[in-house]
């Protein structure tokens, strides 16, 4: 039986252990295999790009062949990977440099693989030469709510602590605040605020991560007087920071509806949770502070690079 054919083999298994479908399962029988190569410096890799022959590998049957990115065979990575794929991800490390180390996560050959620079991961798809960053937690396959400011999934941004929460806050404000180019109206009804303020509504950490959030993204309510001249510039300011604490209110109460509605019992008294008046304060999976502060903690520590089974 050929290598491809027995990593089918346990693929199979693997899914119908899991249920997953094939290719993730495929993903995470990859990712169980141990990846014993030492890590690389960017630099060799792009010495191997710059004089390595074009291989001809077996693509298998595509629908577009004409289309098919020319690859060569990298010792380091160990398989084939497309030239293109090397330069992307260099210009992804430029600042960097050449001397930036670099380690291969993930290997399907001639399929994808994922390759990790500091905390950051980058999956390479082989067949259209794509190179994409991914959420920065190991083993996940998900792209990161917004690359550069917000680096995790949907799924593990749920899990972060209220600490990296708030602190994830005050760097989408500022981008959101450095996009609108001066236009109020521009940093109000940010999609990836939303995402956030959800994580941080299951997190009971919804005000200081509002608050973060607005600070960054419009200026401290506090400051607004010293900082406006006319009182119709300092009027429209505070407008636009209560119209998008409003915004972001309702995106709150409307998770916490939600988290409570499919919970319905409280996580560790058991008390119901469907007519209990809505505190933000607290994770609504639990009827009151002493219960929250009692159940086992299930969040990502300051530091979130710790291995940990990821369903994607």
């Amino acid at each position: 039986m050929t290598q491809d054919k027995k990593r089918k083999v346990a693929a199979r298994a693997v899914q119908e252990a899991t249920g997953l479908r094939y290719t993730a399962a495929r993903r995470l029988e990859a990712a169980s295999r141990p990846m014993d190569r030492p890590p690389f410096l960017l630099g060799a890799l792009l010495a191997e790009c710059a004089t390595k022959p074009a291989a001809s590998v077996d693509w298998g049957e595509v629908l577009f062949p004409e289309v098919l990115p020319a690859v060569f065979e990298s010792e380091i990575v160990g398989g084939a990977i497309p030239y293109t794929s090397v330069l992307a991800l260099a210009g992804a490390l430029s600042a960097y440099g050449p001397n930036d180390e670099l380690r291969v996560e993930f290997l399907d050959p001639l399929d994808e693989a994922v390759v990790a620079s500091r905390r950051r991961r980058f999956l390479i798809t082989m067949l259209t030469a794509s190179v994409d960053e991914l959420c920065r937690k190991p083993r996940c396959h998900e792209r990161p709510v917004l690359n550069r400011v917000i680096e995790y999934c949907e799924y593990h941004l749920a899990r972060s602590s209220p600490q990296i929460l708030t602190s994830m806050a005050g760097d989408l404000g500022s981008f959101v605040g450095v996009d609108a180019a001066g236009v109020l109206e521009r940093r109000g009804g940010s999609p990836e605020a939303d995402i956030l303020i959800r994580a941080a509504t299951a997190q009971g950490a919804f005000s200081q991560v509002r608050d973060a959030f607005l600070r960054a993204a419009y200026m401290d309510p506090s400051d607004i007087d010293d900082t406006f001249m006319e009182e119709s510039a300092a009027m429209e300011m505070r407008h636009a920071i209560e119209r998008e604490e409003l915004r972001l209110l309702a995106v709150a109460r409307s998770e916490y509806r939600s988290i409570r509605n499919f919970a319905r019992a409280c996580r560790m008294c058991g008390q119901d949770l469907r007519w209990r008046l809505f505190d933000l304060k607290l994770p609504p999976e639990y009827c009151t502070a002493a219960c929250a502060q009692s159940a086992p903690t299930a969040v990502q520590a300051l530091d979130p690079w710790e291995i940990e089974e990821c369903p994607f």
